[in-house]
């Protein structure tokens, strides 16, 4: 163990983890145990979004302490990483304080605390004596405590928020390989590590992923698994905007098919809500075959052609010959995607094979969210099969990669 004296500061670290930081003998986290004994909530039970959390001013001075200890050290080039685990372990103080807001089912108050916290640190940054400060734990738990009431779009901004300030983090100390190691990272490519602090939540939605490849393989007799979605997909960094795209709309996709009951989405905004869930893995499906070599042409349309075609599902004659004979230039999906789900044959009488069917129905949807925002009945009518075959879709376009 290392031990750095600077002023008043004394602190105790090794190569990757601060220990103990002291001030004038005291532990930090005793003191800030102590000024957070009672902070003020401005609590508002009609708009919680804009309630607020003033900390105590000694808070404020222990923050802006902590923060010129940080910009003394980054001075020192041997001292860079430091700095990080500095404001990490400064940050993680206030853990069971966040830990016990959560226990009394202060969600919405644990939300506001932290983004109390977040600002002391911004205000430092755009202050005239003020430097980076990393961030990348309180994004963390703003992430976390959004992402388990529900909260899917504040959720993905923090997650994100922590991202890129990993990312910068690594600039400076490559060592840590992050974003990889880092638990937002590991979130938003729901891998399948017990040491993620957001475990429990990334399980839930890789059940979920599991359950739809399932149903995939039973409907198309494929052998797909998850570890090939891991390794071809989630762990692909030249995916990386679609991979986090795909993982945000799946979540989503997670929130509705799963935890609210079918007769409750059977309403005009949800039909626009699902038109717009929908045309989104649409556009996970458009950008997976867009990037791959074999396809890459600039239209979903195109590239359906191109892969029906090549797999010999479809030519590129009968595709044509059979969207003229169900009126594929109707607007109307409620009679296009019920014609598409009946599995209508080809003018000559020949069926078309299920993975065409499920293609020329994204291909569809596409073309419709892209351009409509008029409600349609079959969006929740139909609701779980058209989950089904559009998840079904980008599986078919990630075993082609």
């Amino acid at each position: 163990m290392k031990i750095k004296k600077v002023g008043n500061f004394t602190i105790k670290y090794d190569n990757s983890q601060v220990f103990s930081i002291t001030i004038n003998g005291k532990e930090i986290r005793s003191l800030i145990q102590e000024e957070m004994k009672v902070f003020n909530i401005k609590f508002n039970k009609f708009r919680p979004i804009i309630s607020k959390i003033e900390l105590p001013e000694g808070i404020h001075k222990l923050a802006t302490d902590i923060f010129h200890l940080i910009k003394q050290l980054s001075n020192e080039e041997e001292m860079v990483c430091l700095t990080a685990y500095l404001a990490t372990y400064f940050f993680d103080s206030f853990n069971n304080i966040w830990e016990g807001l959560l226990s009394k089912g202060y969600h919405v108050v644990t939300t506001k605390f932290y983004e109390a916290i977040i600002q002391l640190a911004l205000d430092w940054e755009s202050s005239p004596c003020g430097c980076h400060i990393h961030k990348g734990s309180p994004y963390f738990f703003l992430a976390y405590t959004y992402l388990m009431y529900g909260d899917i779009d504040k959720g993905f901004i923090y997650m994100y928020n922590a991202i890129e300030d990993d990312i910068y983090l690594n600039e400076l100390c490559p060592s840590l390989n992050y974003p990889d190691n880092a638990p937002v990272y590991k979130t938003a490519c729901l891998k399948d590590d017990r040491y993620n602090a957001m475990y429990p939540l990334v399980v839930e939605v890789r059940n979920s992923l599991k359950r739809f490849i399932e149903r995939y393989n039973n409907q198309l007799g494929r052998n797909l698994n998850v570890e090939t979605i891991d390794q071809k997909f989630l762990t692909n960094k030249s995916l990386e905007e679609i991979k986090y795209y795909f993982v945000y709309t799946f979540w989503r996709l997670n929130e509705i098919y799963f935890k609210i009951r079918k007769e409750l989405i059977r309403n005009d905004f949800s039909k626009l809500q699902c038109l717009n869930l929908f045309f989104n893995l649409c556009l996970v499906l458009d950008k997976l075959l867009q990037r791959n070599s074999k396809f890459g042409k600039d239209t979903l349309g195109e590239n359906i052609q191109m892969l029906c075609g090549t797999k010999k599902w479809l030519s590129r004659d009968e595709n044509k010959e059979f969207r003229k004979a169900i009126g594929w230039q109707s607007n109307d999906i409620d009679i296009i995607i019920s014609k598409l789900l009946s599995k209508p044959k080809m003018p000559n009488g020949k069926g078309i094979v299920t993975e065409a069917q499920y293609l020329l129905i994204a291909w569809k949807l596409r073309n419709y969210g892209g351009h409509n925002i008029t409600s349609q009945s079959i969006l929740v009518k139909e609701f779980d099969r058209l989950c089904d075959i559009l998840m079904s879709c980008i599986f078919l376009a990630i075993e082609e990669i």
